[in-house]
């Protein structure tokens, strides 16, 4: 998480523009607060996966797993939706109404919520392989979708044209492909949805492979006598993330508002 959202903060601090990077931060922050507030589900999934295997029950692993999951895929899809449809109800908790960085926030936010779903999954594949005492793989997938997103980055926000020879694509025909400018800013976040959404799919595939989910479990509602352990598990942990959510969004938010130009919250 730290790799891309440093290379997403150098790429749109190469336009030159402060409002952009204020409204990168204030999207940021409205997403990561109401992800921390979901991702209490993969966090407590890691000991009772332990558990599991440690007793020699890898059935109840994958059930863990696939609860997990399924939870995580409803409150998911409920938080793109909300950020999505309502992005300025989440970017009020960042900004002001009338914010000049408001006008990037929004595009931003809303390409970034894509990544929620996928983002809540790969916490979960983690949080599994965790319990498998197994860090290795999720090493080397973070590393994977880590230097996608760096890739990313530049063609996302600069477009085509930051690619090398543009001389050489003209000449071949290709000027118009090469000259898309892209998506400024928001560039950043499609980026880094699209290296999520890669992570999630990866977790997936290692996931089924492990035999630690299973395609109908994954779809089928869990019954509370199963979700017990979970939601009990995770109230701390939801209590604690709510916490430093609101000391987070207090600094942020007053970054943003002492300064409308966007330098103070862009330094910040």
């Amino acid at each position: 998480v730290c790799v891309s959202i440093c290379g997403d903060r150098f790429w749109v601090g190469q336009m030159g523009v402060a409002l952009a990077l204020a409204g990168q931060a204030a999207a940021n922050q409205a997403f990561f607060t109401l992800y921390f507030l979901i991702a209490f589900l993969p966090t407590i999934t890691a000991p009772l996966v332990a558990k599991s295997i440690g007793s020699g029950n890898t059935a109840e692993a994958r059930q863990r797993v696939c609860e997990s999951i399924f939870l995580s895929t409803i409150f998911g899809l409920c938080g793109t939706i909300f950020l999505v449809g309502f992005p300025r109800a989440a970017l009020r908790l960042v900004l002001p109404p009338n914010a000049p960085a408001m006008e990037y926030a929004i595009p931003y936010v809303r390409l970034r919520s894509l990544s929620l779903l996928a983002a809540l999954v790969s916490a979960t594949g983690y949080a599994a392989y965790r319990g498998l005492l197994n860090t290795v793989t999720p090493l080397r997938v973070s590393v994977f979708t880590n230097v996608l997103n760096l890739g990313l980055d530049p063609l996302c926000i600069f477009g085509l044209s930051s690619l090398p020879f543009q001389g050489i694509w003209r000449k071949i025909g290709l000027g118009a492909l090469v000259s898309w400018g892209g998506f400024g800013a928001a560039g950043a976040a499609m980026a880094t949805a699209i290296s999520e959404i890669t992570g999630g799919m990866i977790y997936i595939k290692l996931l089924l492979r492990r035999k630690l989910i299973s395609w109908s479990q994954l779809f089928k509602p869990p019954s509370w006598s199963n979700l017990k352990p979970l939601v009990q598990g995770g109230l701390v942990m939801l209590a604690r993330q709510a916490i430093l959510n609101i000391a987070f969004l207090s600094a942020a938010r007053r970054a943003q508002v002492m300064d409308p130009s966007g330098v103070s919250a862009a330094a910040y």
